[in-house]
């Protein structure tokens, strides 16, 4: 019965230990040509900035709730697509606030380190107004900001799952709903999918 009891405990922490790991980073770029990984930037972004886009590729933000992410992308010019995402409230009443995307023209440096910014609210209110008008900037490690070369608005200049109407396949079409439906509104349609 200890046995039992010793190999449930470590399977639990096991888990645990696994469910804090982060996925790793967000690699924005190719890594069959990218031979001198030690010169790649970082970019650490807050958990409610999501990167959809870098040069018009397509990324995947892993969901997290603090901390950060971390993107790591080669040196020079790049445009990423952006944009805020946030849960306000409580399980039964609150909602997503996302902004539409934002594209921002940046150029890093090698070896590098930047951590991406906005002006963080302190509501609701505050998410929405900001998700109105989002506008994100980038820091060096000494906190000085970084030169913008343009900041866009996304609209119809992203080429991946978040332009348009979603994409072409209607995988694609389900995760751009996915992505921009509310809480209530995925807990909805998990449980029609249990029933139907």
């Amino acid at each position: 019965m200890g046995i039992l009891r010793l190999g449930f405990y470590v399977c639990v922490v096991i888990f645990v230990a696994g469910c804090a790991t982060a996925e790793g980073p967000i690699k924005a770029y190719d890594e069959t040509t990218v031979v001198d990984k030690q010169s790649l930037a970082i970019i650490y972004l807050p958990p409610e900035i999501e990167l959809l886009e870098v040069d018009g590729i397509e990324t995947n933000t892993p969901y997290i709730e603090e901390g950060r992410n971390e993107v790591h992308i080669t040196p020079g010019n790049h445009q990423l697509a952006v944009k805020y995402s946030s849960y306000w409230g409580d399980t039964s009443s609150g909602s997503m606030v996302r902004s539409a995307p934002v594209v921002l023209g940046i150029n890093v440096s090698a070896k590098s380190i930047y951590s991406m910014k906005f002006k963080k609210p302190k509501d609701q209110w505050q998410a929405e107004h900001l998700a109105n008008s989002f506008a994100p900037w980038l820091e060096d490690a000494s906190g000085k900001k970084v030169e913008v070369i343009n900041t866009l608005p996304g609209g119809n200049r992203l080429t991946g799952v978040n332009s348009s109407m979603g994409g072409n396949t209607p995988l694609q079409k389900l995760k751009f709903w996915w992505k921009n439906a509310s809480f209530k509104d995925k807990k909805a349609f998990e449980k029609w999918m249990l029933e139907n």
